[in-house]
């Protein structure tokens, strides 16, 4: 009988469920995971998800060494299959330059 106070001291000094059954120490997490699941049940309510659309490549435009504004033609981006409640945060333009 000593022995199992002493299991039981060491069970809760780690912070496990001790008690006089063994059911309700189970019912006692069983609680806890649910609390644990309705507050991350919640998180996907509020995670904002990112998505890559890419659009076409634009092949060639060409550089000279004057400054000046290129205009590209063709550069239009489609996006299909966004839902309705979307909103648009941020759209970033990727350009690889090559000198030749």
């Amino acid at each position: 009988m000593a022995n199992v106070n002493w299991i039981q001291r060491l069970l809760a000094r780690l912070g496990l469920p001790v008690g006089a059954s063994l059911a309700a120490d189970i019912a006692t997490v069983d609680t806890v995971v649910d609390g644990i699941k309705a507050q991350t049940d919640k998180i996907a309510a509020k995670m904002l998800f990112t998505m890559d659309f890419w659009s076409d490549l634009v092949e060639e435009v060409v550089v000279t060494g004057t400054q000046g504004t290129v205009v590209i033609t063709g550069g239009n981006v489609v996006v299909a299959d966004l839902p309705d409640t979307a909103t648009i945060v941020r759209a970033i333009v990727m350009m690889k330059f090559r000198m030749v």
